[in-house]
């Protein structure tokens, strides 16, 4: 079911170090992925893009929630 589908879109700051100095710099982030649920815990596949100055950045994991 489409329900159990996520999709995130996230600002954020990286800090690099390049040649002994630090840089900041802004960059956006974006998740998709799903979740089994099996009573208060959520897991299942994910799928990140990040974009920012310095390149293109590509994530794959397994998402692990609780519920509160």
């Amino acid at each position: 079911p489409i329900e159990s589908l996520f999709l995130s879109v996230s600002p954020g700051w990286a800090f690099v170090k390049e040649e002994g100095e630090w840089e900041d710099f802004y960059m956006t982030h974006f998740e998709a992925g799903y979740g089994f649920h099996f009573d208060e815990i959520e897991i299942g596949p994910v799928l990140g893009f990040a974009d920012s100055k310095h390149g293109d950045h590509w994530m794959v994991g397994i998402h692990l929630g609780f519920g509160l």
